[in-house]
């Protein structure tokens, strides 16, 4: 363009470089800064230069703008490699090309579109792959593979959100102090990033097109469980580092069924963190608040009646987990065979599916539903599967660390964080009730049988 103007005695006063899209005339907003300065400048400006028609307008809206700057304001339009007259001849000519042009641009997009489609259906990304997956080229084909370090900073993210009971920006800053970053030129996770990280589906081995979650080639970093439970946490709302142990739902108040909140007091320049039921105010309703070292005491208590302090009650509970456990293994390896079971027919009933819609004997949309049904009923049952299988192996070792936790909660609350106390509290009780400024407390097993105690059954022999 600057030796045509060079050859040509031209001068070219402000050079644009178009990059956009063309499909959307509003999308060219370079274009449409081009027009506008040209016709502000109209007395300076003479024309305006173009390779060819198709790099000056991509739909007939963005001509028609250029002939009416030609027309009205006397800006001639200049294609180097596709030169024309101002002849009736030669302004029909430039608007076929310019007709023309539009029928490529469309053409392209609609293939475009199908090569998007094709590809998502064939379980490859359409685009640029979410972190934790690279995209690499391998005969000539755009493909995905796992990246290491990234995949292993998703998997942390879900498990600390999923289990740690952690806020997104907490999770920032736990991520921070494990000197996990998320890339060289942003150490720090920002919140949209987790965010965009924890709802997204391709973490499940899955692929977005439009509306629909497709089954994809590239490898699940999260199981569904994992995945599930994180979208029921962010649904809820978290628990921000600012919160209280027992607040947000965690204690109801015995007289009316509605959560205890939390307020925060400042006496003399400390803190005093108190505790009262939400409907604190109304009408007829108690007025009680109960200050949070008084929960933490009864809290220490029933640690206090967890511990266990003769050691031959400790290896008895032992003997009789380890003898319990051999039952449950038992249990476990038939359950397991069913559940293979179930998954064989599914593969069977997959095939049989694609065979249907090979021979054409069911549409593409009764297809589609059927198989997104059968793979989401085969994910449910790998992610019991592996649950199974890990349960096998583990029964016994989780049982025994029950027992260990069960004698070490004091403890462990005493040099515990607040989001750890909470996580201990929910662990250890099942539902909490504030009446009368004490905690009325019903346990989960089996930590409610060592607080009754135990029966001991001496037999003959001396044998318990």
């Amino acid at each position: 363009m600057r030796e045509w103007a060079a050859k040509n005695n031209a001068a070219i006063l402000k050079m644009y470089r178009v990059a956009e899209t063309a499909h959307k005339s509003e999308k060219r907003k370079t274009f449409h800064k081009m027009i506008d300065y040209a016709r502000k400048n109209k007395e300076e400006v003479h024309g305006l230069l173009f390779y060819k028609v198709d790099r000056a307008a991509r739909n007939m809206k963005d001509w028609i703008d250029l002939v009416e700057l030609r027309d009205k304001h006397g800006i001639e339009i200049v294609c180097i490699t596709e030169p024309f007259d101002e002849t009736p001849a030669g302004k029909l000519n430039s608007n076929m090309l310019a007709a023309i042009s539009q029928f490529y641009s469309d053409q392209l997009a609609i293939r475009t579109a199908e090569g998007v489609r094709r590809r998502a259906h064939s379980g490859l990304f359409p685009g640029l792959a979410p972190y934790g997956y690279e995209n690499y080229r391998e005969g000539g084909r755009g493909l995905v593979r796992i990246n290491a370090d990234e995949a292993n900073n998703v998997k942390r993210i879900f498990e600390l959100y999923a289990f740690h009971r952690h806020s997104l920006d907490t999770l920032s800053a736990a991520m921070k102090a494990e000197g996990r970053s998320y890339c060289v030129s942003q150490p720090y996770f920002a919140r949209s990033k987790l965010h965009k990280i924890l709802t997204d589906r391709a973490y499940l081995g899955e692929i977005r097109y439009r509306e629909e979650w497709l089954e994809g080639k590239h490898p699940a970093l999260i199981d569904h469980a994992t995945f599930d439970r994180v979208q029921v946490i962010l649904g809820k709302g978290v628990y921000a580092k600012h919160d209280s142990i027992y607040g947000h739902g965690l204690i109801t108040c015995g007289h009316c069924g509605r959560p205890v909140v939390c307020e925060i007091k400042n006496k003399n320049g400390r803190e005093y963190t108190y505790y009262r039921c939400a409907g604190y105010t109304d009408a007829g309703h108690p007025r009680e608040r109960v200050n949070g070292i008084e929960l933490d005491n009864q809290m220490l208590a029933l640690f206090d009646k967890l511990h266990v302090h003769d050691p031959k009650v400790i290896q008895w509970m032992q003997r009789v987990i380890r003898q319990k456990m051999k039952s449950e293994v038992a249990d476990n390896s038939a359950l397991l065979r069913e559940i293979h079971r179930e998954i064989q027919q599914i593969d069977k009933d997959r095939d049989l599916l694609l065979s249907l819609r090979m021979h054409r004997e069911i549409e593409a949309d009764t297809y589609t539903k059927k198989d997104q049904e059968l793979r989401k009923k085969l994910a449910r049952l790998k992610v019991h599967q592996d649950g199974q299988e890990q349960q096998k192996t583990e029964i016994g070792d989780i049982a025994m660390k029950v027992l260990e936790l069960s004698q070490h909660l004091k403890t462990k609350w005493i040099s515990a964080d607040i989001a750890e106390k909470r996580l201990i509290v929910e662990i250890v009780c099942l539902n909490l009730t504030l009446k009368n400024g004490s905690l009325d407390i019903t346990m989960r097993k089996p930590f409610d049988n060592i607080v009754k105690g135990l029966n001991l059954n001496i037999g003959s022999g001396g044998r318990i």
